[in-house]
């Protein structure tokens, strides 16, 4: 389940999730003005309560959380900002944090930090952070994994749909459906809807 934990202030909805594996929920920053203007939040919805819902979902669920951190150049990729984001994830306690980058289009032009600055993020934060995202294929992917190597690695950090992998790995499309077909035949995975799309993980 993706979720941008904006409800999980609300029992009944942490409820709900409990039916679920593997929980992604999103963190931003840890400050009010950053997430006004990363996440452009309604009104009603607080950083106070989206970071106490996200301590309290971890204490009832029992499954897997894979915090999600969007990490913008110039917003929330200061190192001082970070530390604070570490003191917070630390009370969240997540089973990993996906650290991901501005890769889809938005309403204001938006850039990611550098590659130096994103390692200097990852040994902040810990040994539970990985790096997830498109623009760093080549770090994450080494040139000589076979395609279906590729998609096991990337299953292994979230759960991704045709699209998303065609993408991150820079294939196409038809030649990633092929390997899928493939890794569901010899059960490495399996597939699951989410919200109408068909998404694929690794089979546990």
């Amino acid at each position: 389940m993706i979720t941008n934990s904006s409800l999980l202030y609300r029992k009944e909805i942490r409820r709900e999730l409990r039916k679920a594996d593997i929980i992604i929920p999103s963190l931003d920053t840890v400050s009010s003005d950053l997430f006004k203007k990363i996440n452009n939040p309604h009104p009603q919805i607080k950083l106070s309560k989206v970071i106490e819902g996200l301590i309290n979902l971890r204490r009832e669920f029992k499954g897997k959380i894979y915090l999600e951190i969007m990490l913008i150049k110039g917003l929330n990729d200061n190192l001082k900002e970070i530390k604070k984001l570490k003191k917070i994830i630390e009370k969240i306690n997540p089973d990993k944090v996906h650290l991901n980058l501005p890769t889809r289009p938005t309403p204001e032009k938006v850039s990611s930090p550098s590659q130096d600055k994103l390692e200097k993020i990852k040994k902040i934060i810990g040994d539970r952070a990985f790096l997830v995202t498109p623009s760093l294929k080549a770090k994450q992917f080494k040139d000589s994994l076979k395609i279906e190597e590729k998609i096991l690695e990337f299953l292994k950090r979230r759960p991704a749909n045709l699209g998303e992998l065609s993408i991150c790995l820079g294939e196409n499309t038809s030649l990633i459906s092929k390997y899928l077909s493939m890794l569901l035949k010899e059960k490495r995975i399996k597939k699951r809807f989410h919200k109408g799309k068909l998404n694929f993980l690794i089979n546990d």
